[in-house]
């Protein structure tokens, strides 16, 4: 059963447990035995269901049988919370009227201390203080914070200021949660409490009314916890139904649960109030994608392009649906447009790489892939794939060759060679023969060979990382202009060598 259910069962069994104690009127023939009896088998039926659930074990102490089950019940509650007051002063009150010796009705060393005043870091007496709550007001803790801490408890609801009672986890008045639960570590919280006692994680500030919920809801996602985020979701609505963005996270998350047809409903909704906004056209487009309505989910893509052309996920979104569907012509070209409008999207990048290689088109495609692959994280599959079809399309050096000297003369030769025998040939192959410019413009072909092989096919060699460090030139974004400015010297060198400057052959004398 899902904890709403579970929760609505509950207040049932609360409300036949009042009327049988007469805090509210009896229903037409109706006793208040049988509605005893009632709420006995309500509230014994939410036990079994949500053994931890102390609201349900202290409402039916009200309604047991016989002080043996209200002893187990008062007990199970001070075992779930030891600080309790209600199950405390419920105990104290049934051993001075009974005055109690029996140990089986009492476990061994069992003791009616005082009930302590619960922790000034919480409002309310509902939500049992721990030691890292007590940690984060003692001025000797490690994890004192300089948030401001709550205020001392004003037995009432934070939200509309209506009182409550101690056990009541949702206002009977406004009907927003007094408690929510911890979206790290699942520990019920104080809603007033601005962070978690147990794992600390930051809870926000409940006075936002209902981007407070919001941005638990926003939490709750992250952590995969859907169903609190559709609850808190509802509690924002129920504050401020305009909120912007409001029903299309709600949208949202009723699909990341697989109710995709209250999702489609809910967006659609949200369209006719606001027909401008493309965000709601984009979930939209996800949702129908998800239910397999890809017609229909490309015609909402279109339209979210049309209200937004900038948008580089809507061309993003339209581009992936095309080439789910086999459709890489297609794909190639909105995916083109959003690497374009989002040039640091690396998934951008390797989808726009997988149509061009369903496109047979290989250099693009390496182009895309060697992209993807500066952009995305190496912990991503995604970077895995496309690094393992990069490798088959253009394999790497090994290692040892592309941080060797072998490697690095070898590539770096070639450039130098032809100005070499350029020079030679100028000179009628006699070295002798070749004037200072023509050495200069040899040692600026060394230095563009030098700058251009380092920027392209080995960006670690050893004389860059020499000059540089261990990581060379492949950790940077200028390496296409350190390339061209290399080749720009080694034009330059051969230039100055096929038209010399103030060089002439020696006269032969006949």
């Amino acid at each position: 059963m899902e904890h709403s259910d579970i929760h609505k069962v509950l207040q049932q069994g609360i409300a036949a447990a009042k009327a049988a104690h007469g805090k509210q009127p009896l229903p037409p023939g109706a006793s208040k035995d049988a509605l005893q009896k009632r709420a006995r088998q309500i509230l014994r039926h939410v036990t079994e269901l949500e053994p931890t659930n102390i609201q349900a074990w202290l409402w039916l102490s009200t309604v047991a049988e016989d002080n043996n089950e209200r002893y187990f019940c008062l007990e199970t509650v001070l075992v779930l919370d030891p600080d309790n007051r209600v199950a405390l002063t419920g105990l104290d009150h049934l051993h001075r009227q009974a005055q109690v010796t029996d140990d089986d009705i009492l476990p061994e060393g069992f003791a009616f201390d005082t009930p302590q005043e619960s922790h000034p870091s919480s409002r309310y007496k509902r939500i049992k203080p721990t030691a890292a709550t007590s940690a984060q007001t003692s001025p000797r803790s490690p994890v004192q914070t300089n948030r401001p801490q709550p205020q001392k408890s004003t037995g009432g609801c934070p939200f509309c200021r209506q009182p409550v009672s101690k056990i009541d986890t949702i206002c009977p008045h406004c009907h927003l949660p007094l408690v929510v639960d911890c979206p790290e570590c699942n520990t019920r919280i104080d809603v007033e409490w601005d962070s978690c006692p147990e794992c600390h994680h930051p809870q926000g500030d409940y006075r936002q009314g209902a981007a407070y919920f919001t941005d638990l809801a926003n939490d709750y996602r992250q952590h995969h916890r859907a169903k609190n985020a559709v609850e808190a979701l509802r509690w924002a609505e129920s504050i401020d139904p305009e909120q912007p963005g409001l029903h299309q996270r709600l949208g949202e998350v009723m699909a990341d649960l697989g109710r995709t047809d209250e999702a489609v409903t809910i967006l659609r909704e949200a369209i006719e109030r606001e027909p401008e906004e493309s965000g709601l056209y984009l979930s939209l487009g996800h949702v129908l994608r998800q239910a397999r309505h890809f017609t229909k989910a490309a015609t909402t893509y279109v339209e979210a392009i049309s209200r937004s052309p900038k948008s580089a996920e809507a061309h993003f979104a339209l581009g992936d649906l095309y080439l789910e569907r086999g459709k890489p012509k297609e794909a190639s070209r909105y995916l083109a447009k959003a690497v374009r409008l989002a040039p640091q999207d690396g998934l951008a990048w390797a989808r726009l790489g997988l149509a061009y290689d369903e496109l047979q088109q290989l250099q693009p495609t390496i182009n895309a892939y060697q992209q993807a692959v500066r952009l995305l994280s190496p912990e991503l599959v995604e970077w895995k794939r496309v690094r393992q079809r990069l490798n088959v399309l253009s394999p790497d050096l090994p290692e040892g060759l592309v941080r060797g000297w072998p490697e690095f003369l070898r590539q770096a030769a070639g450039p130098i060679l032809v100005c070499l025998l350029a020079l030679l040939l100028d000179s009628g192959l006699r070295p002798w023969w070749i004037d200072w410019s023509g050495w200069l413009a040899l040692l600026l072909a060394m230095f563009g060979a030098f700058l251009w092989v380092s920027a392209t096919s080995l960006p670690q060699n050893p004389l860059v990382c020499l000059i540089t460090n261990q990581q060379g030139f492949e950790a940077l974004r200028a390496r296409p202009v350190i390339a061209a400015v290399g080749i720009f010297f080694w034009l330059a060198a051969l230039s100055i060598i096929l038209l010399p400057i103030h060089q002439s052959l020696p006269e032969t004398p006949f």
